[in-house]
């Protein structure tokens, strides 16, 4: 078990588990018929990544990536539609989605594979931020699934801890701050629960 090794069967494992998460997330904005709380910007950048995930995988060879990036877009996919059924699209969010097609298709046609790889991987800091601001704003869990934040966070340990094993600056940089953002973004939400569930009387 050599450092690819374990994180090909790292990043397979983390898609079920992932993919569990999303699935619930899915489940409660289509039960609930809202998308209240929810950030769709952080849902259609983090779908857009993973499709340059996949792209990039095919590039360098790993099919562990390109299974990863390719099953988590597939499941990023339902939850958007719930999103613009149930809540909408404001012109930023939809302008920002042939943006991020433009960025897909550079990872195909020009040769900055791993330049645009990076530059995405940074930008999901930016976006899950972004949930945090939306639940922030929203006062309230609204649509919010925890159990889809807190599988996020224990996939990012596992990044954090691969990336800090085998001494990838970049992925040390970038997964670190990924944990950072979501650890705030679970704390607001505990927050806002623990603010906002029915008193029991006593």
């Amino acid at each position: 078990m050599n450092a690819a090794s374990i994180g090909a069967v790292g990043t397979v494992a983390f898609t079920f588990i992932e993919g569990w998460g999303l699935w619930k997330q899915n489940e409660k904005i289509w039960n609930k018929k809202s998308g209240e709380a929810v950030s769709i910007k952080m849902f259609s950048y983090s779908l857009f990544s993973f499709v340059v995930l996949a792209i990039y995988g095919w590039h360098i060879r790993s099919l562990s990536s390109v299974f990863n990036g390719t099953a988590m877009a597939a499941l990023y996919l339902p939850i958007l539609i719930g999103l613009w059924r149930f809540r909408g699209f404001t012109l930023t969010e939809k302008i920002q989605i042939p943006a991020m097609a433009m960025i897909t298709a550079a990872m195909i046609f020009t040769p900055w594979q791993a330049e645009i790889f990076t530059a995405v991987g940074f930008g999901v800091t930016f976006s899950i931020s972004l949930q945090a601001r939306e639940l922030w704003k929203a006062k309230s869990t609204g649509a919010v699934e925890v159990r889809m934040l807190i599988v996020l966070l224990l996939a990012t340990v596992f990044w954090v801890t691969y990336a800090f094993a085998i001494g990838d600056i970049s992925l040390m940089a970038i997964c670190s701050a990924n944990l950072a953002a979501q650890t705030v973004t679970i704390a607001i939400w505990i927050r806002f629960y623990l603010k906002n569930r029915p008193q029991t009387a006593i």
